[in-house]
């Protein structure tokens, strides 16, 4: 019997390779410093992204990512808004009808007083059928076989016949919503207000106001601005008045601050203005650039133009807008050097 060959013990680096040396170096360690580190990156805004995909083109995209974002974000309104422009301007009718009643089914974005302006002008209506055709042929269609009126499609007739300038059928379609019990609800008021005040029925917008049953701000701020529009200064501040006596909820926004600055313009009321200043301060609307710009036009044909200057001064996003309200207002005051330096400015 053969003896078996005695093997040399096993050593632990024969099965697990030894650890790499280290290598000692006399310099002291050095430690990364804050500037050496990567930087962080900013976070993209939705209204970054939905306006991106707009650039794009590819608007279902846009809606897409809209439907997963929250509707309570004051960040979700704006970028709803900018696919409403992109459905006007790329003639995209149905993803601006889905838009539509994507707004329509959120309360939040449904009291959104800038979007309820979009929706009656967002949709190239010029591209649709003649509106009465389109009217029996859809709304009307609907009602007979489904026996139900939808809020969506109401507010989408009432919007089609503003755009439309076809005050008959918008009073056809007001008919039929109080047949079928839709007049009660804010929204349905909300555009017929603004489609009476639109066609300078400003009676009838008014008797609206006063029958509804519930109001909101943009309930408000669509009768303030069809005084306004229709040349009813004085009826437009006073009901802002009665708005801060009644309306213990409601705060004014950025939709009531720029309708009425104009109107402080025009009337050369720098009290109302200079009160509706302090609002924006107060309220935090005061960098907006729209209230920027409108407090400057204010000033300006106010003839207090030092005032509109510091507003300008300290406005981080000055626009055309905002140098054209400063170089107005030199002009009117005689001050050409003024003129000249804002211009090179």
């Amino acid at each position: 019997m053969a003896m078996m060959s005695s093997s040399p013990p096993l050593r632990a680096g024969d099965i697990y390779p030894p650890p790499p040396p280290v290598h000692s170096t006399t310099a002291s360690t050095q430690l990364v410093t804050k500037s050496q580190l990567p930087r962080r990156r900013e976070p993209i805004h939705l209204s970054e992204k939905i306006n991106h995909l707009c650039q794009l083109k590819n608007l279902t995209g846009a809606l897409t990512l809209l439907h997963v974002s929250p509707p309570e974000l004051t960040e979700t309104a704006k970028a709803t808004g900018i696919l409403l422009q992109a459905c006007g301007g790329n003639k995209d009718i149905e993803t601006g009808r889905k838009v539509h009643q994507l707004v329509s089914s959120s309360t939040h974005l449904r009291n959104n007083v800038i979007l309820n302006t979009q929706l009656s002008q967002c949709t190239p209506f010029a591209d649709l059928p003649p509106i009465h055709d389109w009217f029996s042929n859809n709304y009307r269609r609907k009602i007979c076989i489904n026996g139900t009126q939808s809020l969506a499609d109401t507010l989408e007739t009432i919007s089609a016949c503003i755009g439309a300038s076809n005050l008959r059928c918008g009073q056809v379609v007001q008919g039929l919503a109080v047949k079928l019990g839709l007049i009660s609800d804010v929204f349905v008021g909300n555009v017929l207000v603004a489609m009476y005040g639109k066609f300078g029925f400003v009676d009838d917008a008014v008797k609206l106001f006063d029958e509804m049953p519930q109001r909101n701000l943009v309930t408000w701020n669509t009768l303030i601005s069809s005084f306004s529009d229709n040349g009813y200064l004085q009826k437009s501040i006073d009901l802002f008045m009665e708005f801060l006596i009644f309306e213990d909820d409601l705060t004014p926004d950025v939709g009531t601050l720029v309708t009425l600055l104009p109107i402080c313009a025009s009337e050369r009321d720098i009290l109302l203005g200079k009160t509706i200043h302090s609002f924006a301060v107060k309220l935090g609307l005061y960098h907006d650039p729209t209230v920027q710009n409108a407090l400057m036009d204010m000033y300006s044909k106010n003839g207090y133009i030092s005032e509109s200057q510091t507003i300008l001064h300290k406005n981080k996003n000055k626009n055309v807008v905002s140098w054209n309200s400063i170089i107005w207002g030199c002009s009117q005051e005689g001050e050409f050097k003024g003129i000249l330096g804002q211009f090179k400015n």
